[in-house]
Protein backbone atom coordinates (compact mmCIF):
# COMPACT_ATOMS: atom_id res chain seq x y z
CA UNK A 1 0.00 0.00 0.00
CA UNK A 2 1.12 3.50 -0.69
CA UNK A 3 -0.37 6.95 -0.47
CA UNK A 4 -0.66 7.99 -4.10
CA UNK A 5 -1.78 11.57 -3.54
CA UNK A 6 -2.51 13.88 -0.67
CA UNK A 7 -4.03 17.34 -0.86
CA UNK A 8 -4.91 19.69 1.95
CA UNK A 9 -6.18 23.24 1.56
CA UNK A 10 -7.68 25.59 4.13
CA UNK A 11 -10.63 27.44 2.65
CA UNK A 12 -9.78 30.82 4.19
CA UNK A 13 -6.61 32.80 4.91
CA UNK A 14 -3.54 31.89 6.98
CA UNK A 15 -3.89 29.40 9.86
CA UNK A 16 -1.80 27.93 12.63
CA UNK A 17 -1.74 24.26 11.72
CA UNK A 18 -2.07 21.86 14.61
CA UNK A 19 -2.00 18.47 12.88
CA UNK A 20 -2.06 16.89 9.42
CA UNK A 21 -2.01 13.10 9.60
CA UNK A 22 -2.69 10.28 7.13
CA UNK A 23 -2.40 6.56 7.84
CA UNK A 24 -2.98 3.56 5.58
CA UNK A 25 -3.11 -0.03 6.80
CA UNK A 26 -4.23 -3.53 5.96
CA UNK A 27 -7.48 -4.40 7.75
CA UNK A 28 -8.21 -7.87 6.38
CA UNK A 29 -7.22 -10.26 3.61
CA UNK A 30 -9.46 -13.23 2.86
CA UNK A 31 -8.90 -15.00 -0.45
CA UNK A 32 -9.18 -12.51 -3.30
CA UNK A 33 -10.62 -9.78 -1.05
CA UNK A 34 -8.30 -7.17 0.43
CA UNK A 35 -9.69 -4.60 2.85
CA UNK A 36 -7.65 -1.52 3.67
CA UNK A 37 -8.31 1.35 6.01
CA UNK A 38 -7.45 4.98 5.45
CA UNK A 39 -7.66 7.44 8.30
CA UNK A 40 -6.90 11.11 8.28
CA UNK A 41 -7.00 14.04 10.64
CA UNK A 42 -6.77 17.69 9.68
CA UNK A 43 -6.92 20.37 12.32
CA UNK A 44 -5.94 23.95 12.85
CA UNK A 45 -4.89 25.20 16.26
CA UNK A 46 -8.44 25.38 17.66
CA UNK A 47 -10.22 22.84 15.35
CA UNK A 48 -12.73 25.36 13.92
CA UNK A 49 -11.61 26.31 10.38
CA UNK A 50 -13.13 24.92 7.19
CA UNK A 51 -10.88 22.95 4.82
CA UNK A 52 -10.96 20.64 1.83
CA UNK A 53 -8.85 17.57 1.23
CA UNK A 54 -8.32 14.39 -0.74
CA UNK A 55 -6.38 11.17 -0.27
CA UNK A 56 -5.72 8.60 -2.97
CA UNK A 57 -4.27 5.19 -2.14
CA UNK A 58 -2.68 2.55 -4.37
CA UNK A 59 -3.01 -1.08 -3.29
CA UNK A 60 -0.72 -3.81 -4.59
CA UNK A 61 -1.93 -7.25 -3.58
CA UNK A 62 -0.93 -10.75 -4.59
CA UNK A 63 -4.07 -12.74 -3.77
CA UNK A 64 -3.12 -15.89 -5.70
Amino acid sequence: MAIKAFRFDYVNSEHNINVIEVAVGLRDMDGPAVVIGVTCQYADQNFDDAYTGRIEVMVFADVA
